[in-house]
């Protein structure tokens, strides 16, 4: 079964309950080594990434006063030593049906290519990096939080760790590079020490003490040893807006072509050939 982080299903409907709640029963570890930050991050990427995956996610848009919006997604996933590449599509509602956005993170230089194709537009239009900071779909996600940054490109800081709820947590602190066109001053990981899982994380604007935002994952699936994540949500913590993923559907390491990401591959129709029928377990 998988492992909840923080709530049952049953009450996910209700306010999500954070991490933050728990910061009331949190206390300073013990002194000891302290891990290596950029080591610990890499570690923690290698564990929820399998080599492809291949999803159908539902993402709920739920604002702190209204009833929730819920649209449906295929995301197509492929990591290795070049690169990690992220091709999702909107499937529903019919007015966003189409919507394809290709996301490539080359590990030999800096910097993310993103394109995105939109069908009442009709072509596939490169993302420049002043337009990463724009909301994806209305969401709270940026275009710039769907790119799987590489390590090497920020300066990472460890912390301290903590104790929540009798397992190690290890804060670490990411800051963009100079050069870097990024909508955050820096984001702060914890990462649960035992299983190398990434549990939160807080995003600062420039000039902010206190976050902008939050990431939290809620659920996770062990798949081949590695710690898989089916259900997150991203928080604007200035409005309380909410929006949830949810895997419904999942298969991982099939073999997927060089073709799928490649910025023609947004306009085909066959790309729906890949939803996943396995519903996840």
């Amino acid at each position: 079964m998988p492992d909840r982080i923080t709530h049952s299903r049953a009450a996910r409907s209700a306010a999500l309950i954070t991490l933050l709640v728990l910061s009331a029963l949190v206390s300073a570890a013990a002194p000891g080594p302290q891990p290596d930050a950029q080591t610990l991050v890499r570690a923690t990427l290698d564990n929820h990434l399998p080599r492809t995956r291949i999803s159908l996610e539902s993402m709920t848009l739920q604002p702190p006063n209204g009833s929730p919006r819920t649209r449906k997604l295929l995301i197509i996933q492929r990591n290795d030593a070049q690169a990690s590449r992220t091709l999702l599509r909107f499937l529903e509602p019919a007015r966003l049906r189409g919507t394809t956005l290709l996301t490539i993170n080359q590990v030999d230089r800096q910097g993310t290519d993103q394109w995105i194709h939109l069908p009442e537009l009709g072509d596939v239009r490169r993302i420049p990096a002043s337009g990463r900071g724009n909301r994806f779909a209305g969401s709270d996600f940026l275009f710039e939080d769907l790119s799987l940054e590489d390590v090497t490109e920020q300066s990472l800081q460890f912390i301290d760790v903590r104790t929540i709820n009798d397992i190690e947590v290890a804060r670490i602190e990411a800051v963009p590079a100079c050069d870097a066109m990024s909508s955050y001053a820096r984001r702060v990981l914890w990462i649960e020490l035992p299983r190398r899982v990434l549990l939160r994380i807080d995003f600062f604007r420039h000039n902010r003490r206190e976050p902008i935002k939050r990431y939290e994952t809620l659920q996770m699936q062990e798949v081949d040893g590695r710690q898989l994540i089916t259900e997150a949500q991203m928080i604007d913590l200035e409005s309380d807006h909410r929006t949830l993923l949810s895997t419904e559907a999942m298969d991982t390491d099939r073999s997927l072509p060089d073709s799928l990401f490649m910025p023609r591959a947004l306009t085909d129709p066959r790309l729906d050939q890949w939803i996943p029928t396995r519903p996840r377990p």
